[in-house]
Parts: structure tokens; sequence; C-alpha cells
């Protein structure tokens, strides 16, 4: 394992912004320089290179790029090539990389439309290209987690509430109310199912062959969300199409583990086998949602800083379940802390706690 971090992007915001601005003279308003002067204030300003040097120094092995800084505009494309050579250059110390493709711009290669899905892997071809003297990993979100987050809320409690309701509007006798609400959470169930294989994991396929055409599969890593059933996907994937998996440790905490406290496990027995890289991070407790008829589910909030005392993440035991897969198949896995909007020295002290448990499970593996 190697630690890896996020560039901060606390860090990256105000100087980003002053490129920006100076580049397009055009686009300039009178609260540009305001903007800029309260983000020097607020957040912590330096240049990349003084970033990532300290990041080096905590304990930092892998450093990941996030695609939404890097391509949300022309100028903000410009001014990271020119941090290119420097990047490269720390290849010299051993330091990987990573490409998280952007989240916002619409990369679905799994859509329906082909011509989305077409542009989908034109972009990644273009950010491949890019990135490619870096050799870097590239963690994608699927969009189908659109599709699974409405299934999820008809399948949540909320749904038997709903039925009971629909039922005793039209004064059906239990027998009766108790078949429709079986026949109706089967049905959207079948549907569901027949979606995933027939259109998303299809078209999934269809663009993962046009991809390897220009990437290494194992290079294209497919990220865990919150609502998608990452395992109905990916069990109609076959062996040799060897496109890789990142687990976000948050993400399955939020999706499985009130319910499931095995779900590393099963996910690591699943799909370790295509595991690349890890994104990891605290996660906790917020609120709790009661329903109607007292149903209670926890409500969960992920990105927090390792070493948070309310946080939920067992650290320790997900760590000893990536160093036996990396044992297994013989490779070494990023674990990569994902913390977007935390002053620096929070990122620093959370890259010393997981460089520390690190050290402690290589040096004390039992």
């Amino acid at each position: 394992m190697r630690v890896g971090t996020l560039l901060n992007v606390p860090e990256l915001v105000p100087e980003l912004a002053n490129h920006y601005f100076r580049f397009k003279p055009e686009r300039r308003r009178d609260y540009s320089q305001t903007f800029l002067n309260i983000a020097r204030i607020f957040l912590c300003h330096r240049d990349l290179r003084a970033s990532v040097e300290e990041l080096l120094k905590a304990g930092t092995r892998h450093i990941e790029i996030s695609g939404d800084l890097v391509f949300i505009s022309p100028e903000f494309k410009s001014w990271w090539k020119k941090q290119l050579p420097y990047l490269i250059s720390l290849q010299r110390k051993d330091i990987t990389f990573s490409v998280h493709l952007p989240q916002f711009s619409g990369l679905f290669i799994d859509s329906y439309s082909e011509r989305l899905h077409n542009a989908a892997v034109e972009d990644i071809r273009e950010i491949y290209e890019f990135f490619k003297d870096l050799d870097p990993i590239h963690v994608l979100h699927l969009g189908s987690e659109r599709f699974f987050r409405y299934t999820s809320a008809h399948f949540g409690p909320s749904v038997g509430n709903e039925s009971k309701r629909i039922c005793t509007g039209k004064r059906l006798n239990w027998l009766k109310a108790f078949i429709v609400r079986i026949a109706a959470k089967k049905g959207l169930q079948f549907v569901t199912k027949f979606i995933t294989r027939e259109v998303i994991v299809a078209n999934l396929l269809e663009s993962l062959q046009q991809i390897q055409k220009f990437m290494p599969l194992e290079k294209l890593c497919i990220e865990n969300l919150e609502y998608t059933d990452l395992d109905s996907i990916m069990c109609w994937i076959p062996e040799e199409v060897r496109v890789g998996v990142t687990i976000d440790t948050g993400h399955l905490i939020i999706q499985k583990w009130e319910n499931n406290k095995q779900c590393f496990e099963q996910f690591m027995a699943r799909h370790g086998h295509r595991l690349r890289s890890v994104h990891i991070h605290e996660v906790i407790r917020v609120a709790d949602v009661v329903y109607n008829d007292g149903t209670r589910v926890q409500e969960l909030q992920d990105h927090k800083p390792l070493g948070i005392d309310e946080g939920i993440l067992q650290l320790r035991k997900v760590l000893r379940l990536i160093r036996k897969v990396e044992l297994q198949h013989s490779r070494e896995i990023p674990v990569v802390l994902e913390l977007y909007y935390y002053p620096f020295k929070v990122m620093l002290d959370s890259v010393r706690i997981l460089k520390e448990e690190i050290d402690r499970l290589q040096n004390d593996p039992a």
C-alpha cells in the first residue's frame, strides 16, 4: 500500500482563479480581485509545488488529480499543462498518480444515448492523452448512479407506507393488499434488473470496447457509489474485460454498513481481483430519518478527515483487507485520501494518520 492524497482543493482554487482572470482579461469583472483577496485570506494560497512538497514530507507517495479542476475551462487546462513537467519529474521519487475523471461534465459511458456515450469515450481519450506521461490510473463515476438513486428511493422504507395508503384507499382486504404490495415490489425489481443488464451493462461494454483501443482497461477503474448497485453491474462484465475497480470506503458505508457489517469483506471477495485503487475518508452520523411507520434510518455524511472521534470507519480493518488483496494479486494499491474542502493542515494530519496505520500494518501484519 502507498499513502495517496487528492490534491487539496482550497490550495488550488485561488491560484487557478488568479490564472483564469489574468488569461481572460475580457472576462474580468470588478468582483474578480475581491474574490481573489478573500480567497487568499480564508484559504491557504501557495503554489502547487509547495503544497506537493509538504504532502510528500508528511508521507504521500501517490497523488490524485481532480479532472473537474483541469477541464472546466481552457484557462484551467492551460495552467495544468504548465505543471505537468514538475509532476512528471516526481516519478523519479517513485511517486505514482491517478486522475479522477470529471464527475460533473457527464462522462456517461453507460448511457443508452449513442451520441452521449461516444462523446464520453472521446473525452476520456483526450484526458488520457493529456496525462499520459504520468501513467496514471483513471477513476470513473458511472452515469447510471442517477437511475439507481431513483429506484432506491422507491425500494426504501417509504414504499411500504405508499403501498399501504394505495391499498387502503381502494379498501382491499388484507390478502389482496399484501399481494398488491409484493407484486409492485417484485415488478420494480424485475424492471431494475432488466435495465441494469440490457441497457446499462450493454452500453458500458460497448464503450469499454472503444476505450481499450487507446488505453489499457486496467488503467480505468469504476468506482462504487452510494446508490449504484456495483455488484449487479460487475457480475455481467466478463473476466477478459479487464476493467479495474476503485473502492470508496465512505460510499460503501453509506450504502451498506447499517444493514451489513460484512460489506467490506464481501466487496473484496467479489471485486478484489479488479481492485486498483482505494478512496478513503471518515464517515459520521449526522441525523436520523424516521418514517411514518417508525422505521428509523441513519443519515450519514462522508469525506471527513481521519482521526475524528465520531468517525465510524474501521480504518485498521479496511487496511488489513486491502493488504490481503495486495498479497493475493501481487500488486501495490494506492489508498487515496479524499478531502475536498478542509484546510491544508487537516489534510496533512490525515496523511500522517494513514501513514502511521499503514506502517504499523506492514511492520506487524498479524
